[in-house]
């Protein structure tokens, strides 16, 4: 995902020119992309971690299954 890089200059020239509405647009438009860019970055880190918790109960269950067979031996082992 491409970065989204803020630019002030617009915003400083709007305000060297004490122009309010251009001020204002700018500034509703750096929102955006601050907004936009917060947005991205947490869906970035929701991913990761749904990735790590569904990667560990895949690897749990893997476990599960190659200790399970060795367990039932013991158990029945001492139920002898």
């Amino acid at each position: 995902m491409e970065r989204i890089k803020l630019d002030y200059e617009p915003l400083r020239a709007a305000v060297a020119r004490r122009d309010l509405a251009h001020i204002e647009a700018e500034a509703h438009r750096l929102r955006d992309r601050h907004i936009a860019s917060l947005v991205a970055r947490a869906a970035t880190a929701a991913s990761s971690v749904i990735t790590a918790i569904g990667r560990g109960i895949l690897d749990w269950r893997k476990h599960l299954y190659e200790v399970a067979p060795k367990a039932n031996k013991l158990l029945n082992l001492i139920r002898m």
